[in-house]
């Protein structure tokens, strides 16, 4: 095995206590007004930057800001058919370039908006060539496109030339196909710098530069490996697929997130969602679901040295800290953060 390979036993379970990884852990209630409930849609795509958390709202064709103390902002909707409006939003990002607020919309367009009030129009961008895109991320002067439905299944769009360009190095279509990306959110992140994809199959990750990719980490789950040949090609995507098929091979992994020290990857297997974790000092990996003090982990958002974790309030009383107080019925979500 190379040195990108790392060895995991999945039956190998630990219970590490908070103090292993974190610093400490800080619930942040959402402020509880009519303008500032949050649903189910918005756990599919938020993204904190600016010291604001920016949450896509699906069901209402907007953004909802809250500050890093929880408190509401305000809601940006620019849903419409007219001038600088979007129709079918899909995805959302924070453009570091620009200092924008990117959507990414069905119809095969990227609406990029001003960070502050009243958020005017910045540009449209018209993607070329692809049949869908389900998830981008800015980078420099364009984007990376993951879209399913494409033997590239990772492409670059230059945003001044409108030129798309294939990644090359990027596992076939049919693996994202069993990753069930429908669940498990946006493939990119980007950390020190450097932009990283990761494979919803198996996890591996590869780091992007230009119209490259390079494997830079792979989990090695023995037995229960990704194997392609062990999947029906007919059978449609669904919970009660993946569940299934999760008793004989792990995945799809659900969500990666890197710090500077670990790299903390959500696997599905046996029906269930469990922690790997790769020490970067150290090289050891570790399997685990939930903590000595008898919460659940799970692995957000990386940013500004902490973790952070959107739930809504109902059935959230797993993942928190020791003797922390129900939510009652009128809360909304609250954001877990976890310190490094």
């Amino acid at each position: 095995m190379g040195e990108y390979v790392k060895s995991v036993d999945l039956l190998q379970i630990e219970e590490p206590s908070l103090a292993d990884y974190f610093k400490g852990i800080e619930v942040i209630p959402l402020e509880n007004k009519d303008s500032a409930y949050l649903n189910l849609s918005c756990l599919s795509s938020y993204v904190l930057a600016d010291n604001k958390m920016y949450v896509f709202d699906r069901s209402n064709h907007a953004v909802v800001v809250f500050g890093m103390d929880g408190k509401w902002v305000e809601t940006i909707c620019k849903y419409g058919r007219g001038p600088g409006e979007y129709l079918m939003p899909t995805d959302l990002a924070y453009n570091e370039e620009f200092h924008s607020l990117d959507i990414l919309e069905a119809t095969g367009m990227i609406i990029s908006y001003e960070l502050e009030r009243p958020h005017s129009l910045l540009r449209k961008i018209k993607i070329p060539d692809l049949r869908a895109v389900h998830h981008f991320i800015p980078t420099d002067s364009g984007y990376y496109l993951f879209s399913g439905f494409e033997d590239s299944v990772v492409n670059y769009l230059d945003a001044e030339t409108g030129e798309l360009t294939a990644v090359s190095g990027i596992p076939p279509v049919e693996r994202n196909e069993r990753a069930g990306y429908h669940m498990s959110g946006n493939p990119f992140y980007i950390h020190d710098g450097k932009l990283y994809y990761v494979n919803g199959a198996d996890g591996e990750i590869f780091r992007i530069e230009g119209d490259k990719s390079e494997a830079v980490l792979a989990w090695d789950f023995g037995r229960y490996s990704f194997d392609p040949n062990r999947v029906d090609p007919e059978s449609d995507i669904s919970v009660e697929v993946l569940y299934a098929v999760s008793t004989s091979m792990a995945g799809p992994v659900l969500r990666t997130q890197e710090t500077e020290r670990y790299i903390f990857a959500n696997v599905l297997f046996m029906k269930q969602d469990w922690n790997v974790v790769l020490d970067k000092e150290t090289g050891e990996t570790n399997v685990f679901s939930k903590m000595k003090e008898g919460m659940v982990f799970y692995p957000g958002k990386y940013y500004d040295g902490a973790l952070y974790a959107l739930w809504p309030p109902e059935g959230v009383s797993v993942y928190f800290p020791p003797d922390y107080p129900l939510p009652d019925e009128d809360s909304n979500f609250l954001l877990l953060k976890f310190s490094l």
